[in-house]
Protein backbone atom coordinates (compact mmCIF):
# COMPACT_ATOMS: atom_id res chain seq x y z
CA UNK A 1 0.00 0.00 0.00
CA UNK A 2 1.32 3.67 -1.10
CA UNK A 3 1.38 6.20 1.10
CA UNK A 4 -0.65 8.38 -1.02
CA UNK A 5 -3.61 5.55 -1.26
CA UNK A 6 -3.13 6.01 2.70
CA UNK A 7 -3.26 9.69 3.05
CA UNK A 8 -6.48 9.84 0.56
CA UNK A 9 -8.37 6.74 2.42
CA UNK A 10 -8.11 8.15 5.49
CA UNK A 11 -7.64 11.90 5.50
CA UNK A 12 -9.26 13.43 2.74
CA UNK A 13 -12.32 11.61 2.80
CA UNK A 14 -15.26 13.80 3.23
CA UNK A 15 -16.74 14.41 6.68
CA UNK A 16 -12.76 14.17 7.89
CA UNK A 17 -12.03 16.89 10.47
CA UNK A 18 -8.10 17.36 9.38
CA UNK A 19 -8.00 20.05 12.00
CA UNK A 20 -8.57 17.14 14.85
CA UNK A 21 -6.53 14.84 13.14
CA UNK A 22 -3.39 17.51 13.12
CA UNK A 23 -4.83 18.91 16.83
CA UNK A 24 -4.36 15.19 18.04
CA UNK A 25 -1.19 14.28 16.67
CA UNK A 26 0.19 18.09 18.13
CA UNK A 27 -0.83 17.58 21.36
CA UNK A 28 -0.26 13.84 21.73
CA UNK A 29 3.27 15.03 20.66
CA UNK A 30 3.58 17.38 23.90
CA UNK A 31 2.12 15.17 26.19
CA UNK A 32 4.78 12.80 25.47
CA UNK A 33 7.37 15.17 25.70
CA UNK A 34 6.22 16.15 29.09
CA UNK A 35 5.39 12.22 30.67
CA UNK A 36 9.92 12.09 29.50
CA UNK A 37 10.46 14.94 31.16
CA UNK A 38 8.29 13.80 34.24
CA UNK A 39 9.64 10.25 33.82
CA UNK A 40 13.07 11.98 34.62
CA UNK A 41 12.48 12.77 38.03
CA UNK A 42 12.22 10.41 40.55
CA UNK A 43 9.31 11.49 42.53
CA UNK A 44 6.90 11.41 39.75
CA UNK A 45 7.43 8.55 37.56
CA UNK A 46 3.70 7.34 37.92
CA UNK A 47 2.53 10.91 36.55
CA UNK A 48 5.05 10.41 33.65
CA UNK A 49 4.20 7.12 32.45
CA UNK A 50 0.51 7.76 32.75
CA UNK A 51 0.81 11.11 30.72
CA UNK A 52 3.94 9.81 28.25
CA UNK A 53 1.47 6.60 27.23
CA UNK A 54 -2.08 9.12 26.93
CA UNK A 55 -0.39 10.86 24.95
CA UNK A 56 0.93 8.07 22.68
CA UNK A 57 -2.53 6.79 22.42
CA UNK A 58 -3.93 10.25 21.61
CA UNK A 59 -1.12 10.78 19.10
CA UNK A 60 -2.13 7.23 17.54
CA UNK A 61 -5.95 8.37 17.52
CA UNK A 62 -4.89 11.70 16.17
CA UNK A 63 -2.86 9.52 13.19
CA UNK A 64 -5.11 6.29 12.43
CA UNK A 65 -8.81 7.03 13.86
CA UNK A 66 -11.28 8.51 11.87
CA UNK A 67 -12.44 11.69 13.20
CA UNK A 68 -15.80 12.94 11.15
CA UNK A 69 -16.82 16.27 11.71
CA UNK A 70 -18.63 18.17 13.75
CA UNK A 71 -16.76 17.35 16.10
CA UNK A 72 -18.38 17.64 19.24
CA UNK A 73 -16.83 18.19 22.79
CA UNK A 74 -18.66 15.65 24.73
CA UNK A 75 -17.11 13.03 22.45
CA UNK A 76 -13.68 14.61 22.52
CA UNK A 77 -13.81 13.86 26.60
CA UNK A 78 -15.40 10.65 26.48
CA UNK A 79 -12.48 9.47 24.29
CA UNK A 80 -9.97 11.32 26.49
CA UNK A 81 -11.26 9.60 29.43
CA UNK A 82 -11.56 6.40 28.25
CA UNK A 83 -8.11 6.60 26.53
CA UNK A 84 -6.53 7.97 30.37
CA UNK A 85 -8.11 4.73 31.30
CA UNK A 86 -6.24 2.68 29.38
CA UNK A 87 -2.86 4.57 30.32
CA UNK A 88 -3.19 4.33 33.97
CA UNK A 89 -4.67 0.39 33.59
CA UNK A 90 -1.02 -0.44 31.46
CA UNK A 91 0.58 1.66 34.35
CA UNK A 92 -0.45 -0.40 36.86
CA UNK A 93 0.33 -3.35 34.23
CA UNK A 94 4.09 -2.27 34.08
CA UNK A 95 4.67 -1.52 37.69
CA UNK A 96 3.60 -5.27 38.83
CA UNK A 97 5.43 -6.63 35.59
CA UNK A 98 8.66 -4.56 36.96
CA UNK A 99 7.84 -5.71 41.05
CA UNK A 100 8.04 -9.39 40.07
CA UNK A 101 11.22 -8.99 38.26
CA UNK A 102 12.99 -7.16 40.43
CA UNK A 103 11.56 -9.91 43.41
CA UNK A 104 12.42 -12.63 40.34
CA UNK A 105 15.86 -11.33 40.20
CA UNK A 106 16.16 -10.76 43.69
CA UNK A 107 15.63 -14.46 44.42
CA UNK A 108 18.09 -15.95 41.65
CA UNK A 109 20.53 -13.79 43.06
CA UNK A 110 19.53 -14.69 46.99
CA UNK A 111 19.36 -18.52 45.73
CA UNK A 112 23.19 -17.88 43.55
CA UNK A 113 24.58 -16.56 47.08
CA UNK A 114 23.05 -19.20 48.91
CA UNK A 115 24.90 -22.10 46.60
CA UNK A 116 27.99 -20.09 46.67
CA UNK A 117 28.12 -20.31 50.49
CA UNK A 118 26.73 -24.07 50.86
CA UNK A 119 29.33 -25.52 48.09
Amino acid sequence: MKATSFLYRHYLVDGESLTTHAAAVMIGSVMIVAGVVLVSTVALVPVGVVIGVLGLFILGGGTFAHIQRPVKFRDLVDAVVSLAGAAISITFTLAVLLFVGALGVSAISLIAEWLRTVL
